[in-house]
């Protein structure tokens, strides 16, 4: 199912580094990230940790090891307050956007500097956020940035890793 602006299936491809920092926080039984998503166009991981699963639908590919999590996104929980249970976002996209206010991107940032975690915030559900990022990513930090320069900051690590392939 497509929602448009709401879905998190719409997502942009995301760096192999943020996507191997995922990975490892999925795997991380200190971290309380328990599923990632790889969008259509995501790069594949070429192996997974022991325990993780690959559930894959039209809509992309759900990395897991949390055999709950794996029934819902096979069965079809496609929703966006779906998704956001998933992944672990506090709120909804959907539910920040009726909140009204200005909303950020809560992002739980390894010590490598990859993306581990990466949710949408109202004004009030800040707090939630910056602890469900805090949680991900142990050991790393919290960065807040608006949704355009966390979106800025995707296609840039694209950008660059399109660009060192070519030099390759």
């Amino acid at each position: 199912m497509k929602g448009g602006l709401l879905s998190p299936l719409d997502t942009l491809p995301e760096p192999a580094t943020d996507l191997a920092a995922q990975l490892a926080a999925v795997a991380d039984p200190a971290s309380a990230k328990r599923a990632m998503f790889l969008a259509q166009g995501s790069p594949q991981p070429a192996g997974l940790p022991p325990g993780v699963t690959a559930s894959t639908r039209p809509e992309g590919t759900l990395l897991t090891a949390d055999p709950e999590r794996a029934l819902a996104y096979r069965r079809g929980d496609l929703t966006d307050e779906g998704m956001a249970r998933l992944l672990g976002y506090p709120e909804s996209k959907r539910a920040v956007l009726e909140a009204g206010g200005t909303p950020v991107v809560v992002q739980g940032v390894a010590r490598n500097g990859g993306v581990v975690h990466a949710g949408l915030a109202s004004p009030a559900g800040l707090a939630d956020a910056v602890q469900a990022a805090r949680a991900a990513a142990p050991g790393g930090r919290v960065a807040i940035a608006t949704p355009q320069a966390a979106v800025l900051g995707r296609l840039r690590g694209l950008l660059g890793e399109i660009n060192q392939r070519r030099r390759s």
